[in-house]
């Protein structure tokens, strides 16, 4: 459970932003979001195909720039 106090003279906008970006980092808003509707296993699986090609996608890319970069 995420508590949080507010801080002596702290506006009550400054301490939803905190606030916020405490559920943001820990991924709840993520976690909510996700659950929000049902995903079917098709859908499930190419979400997951998509995620796997991006990520290879990136290391290729990653890879190439190492290897074609400026000299030190």
């Amino acid at each position: 459970m995420i508590k949080i106090i507010p801080r002596r003279g702290e506006k009550i906008q400054v301490t939803l932003r905190r606030f916020r970006k405490i559920l943001e980092k820990e991924g709840i808003v993520k976690e909510i979001k996700s659950s929000d509707r049902y995903e079917g296993p098709t859908e499930k699986r190419s979400r997951i195909k998509r995620k796997i090609k991006r990520d290879r996608e990136k290391e290729l890319r990653k890879e190439k720039s190492g290897q074609t970069g400026p000299k030190k």
